[in-house]
């Protein structure tokens, strides 16, 4: 064929635009397709035709995952990392519209690690003397950072890493050095206390990705608590290991709990606490007392208070016993207890 001639799309069938065609290792692919695969592949040139239609397949089968998914919690200011505490599922997008932007929805157990890269450039200052440029001394510099995250992924056929940019372009933090001759890779960032905008807005930054190291880690733990789930099911615990799992998946309960109680209605808070109340922990254990209606734990605390000292005070959350805070908290997980 020549250069010119007509080209048809091998997936779709339609007519191929001048500037549309999208190779691919066995024939052509055009844009419109092209737009429909994950944002986050990257091997389109090397991949077959084959290939390509069972990933359009998989990202049709996507937008079914988008209309499920309950965001409770959103980290970020460019890219977000949208989080799902009830069904265990995330994702990261520019766009809060899921059924137009069809981000890949990934569960919890694909979460393998993130890691967070900022780069510095500066730019040396100079002065004017008879009319010539030339350096401060000491020089003067002027820096500037961008700051980008990787999600590792593991799991999906199609990409084992999202890697996004954290800032909206680069931050200038005028002659403030923020690496004071450190390596600004990775989560070591030195913090610089002097109150700038630009100083400010690169810590803003910082704290951005602190927080969204926190949540992947807080999904490889539940993740894990899940799978020893699985583990017990097929052949059992010893009672050390049910014992970690249940603290393990108590603590889960609670980031779960403080999620919905931060976005959802009292109606829906009410009918997570019931609902957790029926269900047991994992086959073969009894359900905890804990996740109990507030008005329910008041009138149990107040029919046992004569036989209960304040330090066996069972938290009706976590589980843990403990003495409550001053102000009526659990001092283990700081849920309200009244």
């Amino acid at each position: 064929m020549g250069l010119f001639d007509k080209k048809f799309c091998d997936v779709c069938g339609e007519k191929i635009s001048l500037l549309g065609n999208r190779k691919v290792d066995d024939g052509n692919l055009c844009k419109d397709c092209a737009k429909k695969l994950s944002p986050w592949f990257s091997e389109r040139r090397h991949s077959t035709i084959d290939g390509i239609k069972e990933q359009l397949s998989y990202r049709e089968a996507n937008k079914e995952a988008c209309s499920r998914f309950q965001t409770t919690r959103t980290i970020g200011e460019n890219y977000k990392l949208f989080i799902d505490d009830v069904n265990r599922k995330f994702t990261v997008t520019r766009s809060s519209n899921f059924m137009e932007d069809n981000p890949d929805i990934l569960d919890f157990s694909q979460a393998s690690g993130i890691d967070l890269k900022v780069d510095e450039n500066r730019r040396e200052l100079k002065r004017t003397v008879d009319g010539k440029q030339v350096s401060y001394n000491p020089p003067k510099y002027e820096y500037s950072y961008t700051f980008k995250a990787t999600i590792f992924v593991n799991g999906n056929p199609y990409f084992d890493d999202m890697e996004f940019s954290i800032s909206n372009g680069s931050v200038s933090t005028g002659e403030h050095c923020m690496s004071q001759g450190m390596a600004t890779s990775g989560w070591s960032v030195v913090r610089n206390f002097v109150s700038a905008p630009g100083v400010d807005k690169y810590q803003r930054y910082i704290n951005i990705g602190n927080e969204m190291k926190e949540a992947i880690e807080g999904m490889r733990m539940q993740a894990g608590a899940q799978s020893q789930v699985n583990q017990y099911n097929q052949t059992g615990f010893n009672s050390q290991d049910a014992a970690l799992l249940q603290a393990t998946e108590n603590m889960r309960r609670v980031e779960e709990l403080k999620a919905i109680a931060a976005t959802g209605t009292p109606e829906q808070l009410q009918a997570y606490l019931n609902n957790q109340q029926m269900q047991p922990q994992m086959n073969g254990m009894q359900p905890q007392q804990g996740f109990q209606p507030q008005q329910q734990f008041q009138q149990q605390q107040m029919q046992s208070a004569p036989q209960m000292s304040v330090a066996s005070v069972t938290c009706p959350y976590c589980g843990s016993a403990m003495t409550p805070t001053p102000d009526g908290h659990c001092s283990v997980c700081s849920a309200p207890l009244s």
